[in-house]
């Protein structure tokens, strides 16, 4: 096969006077290596489908890891929630496809994650919205004159357990020995098999990972099955330092947790029965942040993009009742950046309007950029400071009362930041437009909920024809 797509590919180039780019596909690649690296392909590509609260997280792991094993462009051709499309008990309205195209575009992939699903999810949910915001904001990116590629980059100010999300598929061997410190992993894009293999059966696969962490404080360490199980036992084995600490029998979708000493400890993982188990996740408590930030910059260290999320933002949270809870005190760093004044822009992730921008110092390497209230996510451009610069747009601030209302009630509005003939919108958790009305404002104005909006977050967000915004959430309550 390898040999079938370089001859094709050369003939291909040979007649090819455009230089178009050259690429192919697979459903699974493992062994491909001859491939990708062959100077016939000017672009890797990958799948995934699965069913995980963090596919973004996912599909922008292995882009990273294939940047870096392949030094060239990537794209996830084709990711989802599973082998069919979503329905309304899995996504009803795209969450999964919103956070997969901002992690992968804006953390270093040559496009966005691919959505497979076209006409029987996207186009019958009419979910093109989600496609709005970034192709804006992606607009005001200088991604090739700047040579912007994966950035170093850090969040504080929200601390959490660390997760980690297995996203290598079936007979494709992971990495055996992952370390952490301060909520960094090294690597820095784990590769980490879906199936924890037995002892017995397909052995030939087997890898399981061993973690060396170091925790400030006592903790658990929790390993979560996924929804797949051979018919063959399994059993689930975690070792402390070598000490077997919990051995049982697998089952799906199942938490099986130890106790972690404060102190550097190394956590070992193995399936002692016979045959294989998915696993959803890894989790640390007290390691991680509740924020994650994917993000580009240039080699010259002063311009980027970053995309910034509310973990708990995700289809599987949302689907379950359990809506996100705002942050107020986190704060993204991003590193190996040029000691100057930088131009921070904020933006409003479904239309891609402007929330705010300032101008932020950087010192020793560093951009701190202190975040606003984060219920979703927000898309954040910055760039080298000149006298040319526009004035700052601040960030406008909005009062709401009451908060909480119910459904059919009427909301006070005040926001004296932005007055004269606006937008007012109310979307549901989900980014669906729920109300729309255009306003009077003299920095206090009124408007009546729908009677048939569910319980639930919502979001208010004002804007005028300049492009200022504001945003913040309510609640409707029974």
């Amino acid at each position: 096969i390898i040999a079938w797509h370089v001859e094709m590919a050369n003939y291909i180039k040979s007649l090819d006077v455009y230089d178009h780019i050259l690429s192919t596909s697979f459903a699974n690649d493992q062994g491909a290596d001859a491939l990708w690296n062959d100077a016939t392909m000017d672009l890797t590509q990958q799948h995934f489908y699965g069913n995980t609260s963090a596919i973004h997280a996912a599909v922008n792991g292995l882009n990273q890891n294939y940047l870096e094993k392949y030094d060239k462009p990537t794209l996830m051709g084709e990711f989802g929630l599973g082998g069919s499309a979503p329905n309304a008990s899995i996504d009803a309205n795209g969450i999964h496809i919103h956070n997969g195209k901002w992690s992968t575009l804006l953390g270093g992939s040559t496009g966005t994650a691919m959505t497979w699903w076209w006409d029987n999810y996207i186009d019958p949910r009419n979910l093109y919205y989600h496609f709005k915001g970034l192709s804006k904001v992606a607009s005001e990116v200088d991604f090739l004159k700047n040579n912007m590629k994966p950035g170093s980059l850090t969040t504080s100010g929200a601390p959490s357990d660390l997760l980690l999300f297995p996203a290598l598929g079936w007979g494709v061997k992971g990495d055996t020995l992952i370390k952490v410190k301060d909520g960094i992993t090294f690597p820095s894009n784990p590769a980490l098999q879906s199936f924890l293999y037995g002892s017995q059966f397909n052995t030939q696969f087997r890898s399981p990972p061993n973690f060396e962490v170091e925790y400030t404080n006592a903790g658990k360490f929790t390993l979560r099955t996924s929804g797949n199980i051979s018919t063959s036992p399994t059993k689930i084995k975690i070792s402390l330092d070598g000490v077997v600490k919990l051995e049982m029998n697998g089952a799906i979708n199942t938490s099986y947790a130890i106790d972690i000493p404060a102190g550097k400890h190394r956590i070992s993982i193995d399936n002692s029965g016979t045959d294989w188990i998915g696993i959803a996740s890894y989790a640390f408590s007290g390691q991680g942040s509740m924020l994650e930030g994917y993000g580009v910059t240039a080699t010259d260290g002063q311009s980027g993009a970053v995309w910034v999320l509310n973990r708990d933002y995700n289809h599987e949270m949302v689907k379950n009742g359990f809506l996100p809870k705002p942050i107020n005190t986190g704060v993204l760093t991003v590193n190996d950046v040029v000691n100057t004044d930088y131009k921070v822009t904020l933006f409003e992730t479904l239309s891609g309007d402007i929330l705010s921008t300032s101008t932020i110092t950087a010192s020793d390497g560093k951009l701190n950029i202190k975040l606003p209230e984060m219920t979703w996510d927000l898309a954040i451009k910055f760039e080298r400071a000149d006298l040319t610069s526009t004035k700052d747009i601040t960030l406008k601030t909005m009062e709401i009362y009451p908060n909480p209302v119910v459904a059919g009630g009427v909301l006070n509005v005040v926001c004296e930041d932005l007055i004269g003939k606006l937008q007012a919108a109310v979307f549901n958790a989900e980014g669906r437009l729920m109300v729309q009305e255009n306003v009077q404002s003299d920095g206090r104005f009124s408007i009546r909920l729908n009677g048939d909006l569910p319980v639930g977050i919502y979001f208010v967000k004002l804007n005028n024809d300049r492009g200022e915004a504001v945003v913040k959430g309510i609640v409707v309550s029974e």
